[in-house]
């Protein structure tokens, strides 16, 4: 059996309303239905819509921090990121679809020190390790206590040379910083 992931029906995509009948008779008939490239051709529209409804989002609500201290948020707003080489400056276009990421890259997240900025939390000393503010930086490459449980990402952060942290929710390292989000909140760190 094969199942196939249908967005909901949406009315900025005219073929939604085919693609509603071929889920309805599948759930009913359980039997294999033959279709033309409709399907992945609406789900490529359908993925265009929401990359640009974010991108719309993010313009609109996303201001800078009022907090010290916190990332820059231009280039996840514009979706761009200036990089300064000695050649000159590279403009790189930047994914901004990812939850764990962007909460890096915002500093907004349920690490101790934001909680603490927005009067979550009246500490802001690591839960982990008891040691140091607890910010997203300071678990994934600093705490003691998660040196086990994070070793292999750690190893591959410090091969990779990253100077800034910051930069590296941005540039070419973005899709292992990615991993190493999802990997370091799957194992307890406050993301």
């Amino acid at each position: 059996m094969d199942l196939h992931f249908i967005p909901n029906h949406t009315d900025e995509i005219p073929e939604s309303d085919t693609i509603d009948e071929l889920a309805k008779e599948a759930s009913q008939d359980g039997e294999e239905i033959q279709h033309d490239p409709l399907i992945s051709t609406f789900r490529l529209k359908f993925n265009k819509i929401l990359r640009s409804r974010l991108k719309k989002y993010l313009r609109k609500s996303v201001n800078r921090s009022s907090f010290p201290g916190y990332p820059d948020r231009d280039p996840l707003i514009t979706g761009n990121l200036r990089i300064k080489t000695r050649i000159g400056n590279i403009d790189i276009q930047i994914n901004n679809d990812h939850a764990l990421l962007n909460r890096a890259r915002t500093g907004h997240s349920c690490a101790r020190v934001h909680l603490k900025n927005v009067k979550i939390e009246k500490e802001d000393t690591c839960r982990l390790c008891g040691e140091e503010p607890e910010t997203i930086e300071h678990q994934l490459i600093e705490c003691m206590a998660m040196t086990e449980m994070l070793r292999n990402f750690r190893i591959m952060y410090e091969q990779r040379s990253i100077t800034e942290f910051n930069h590296s929710l941005y540039d070419g390292h973005s899709g292992f910083m990615r991993k190493f989000l999802a990997k370091a909140k799957k194992n307890g760190c406050y993301i």
